[in-house]
């Protein structure tokens, strides 16, 4: 399964990515709506993962047109 985190915090997306990675994921990551656009339109993903807060979003197959701007 392919995700990609996005998560503008260093600490907690580098901590998600690597817990992941460790778990059996392959993982990319994104700390920004930009960076995420670019990975989606040349990546396939099967689940996305966006964090506000204490909220987690999960979206499968991700449109890229359906990000808002915060990240």
């Amino acid at each position: 399964m392919k995700l990609l985190v996005v998560e503008d915090d260093r600490l907690l997306n580098n901590t998600l990515c690597y817990n992941l990675s460790a778990a059996g994921y392959a993982v990319d990551s994104a700390m920004t709506k930009a960076t995420a656009t670019h990975l989606c339109e040349k990546q396939d993903y099967d689940l996305t993962r966006i964090i506000h807060g204490a909220t987690v979003k999960i979206i499968p197959r991700l449109q890229v047109d359906s990000l808002d701007n915060s990240v």
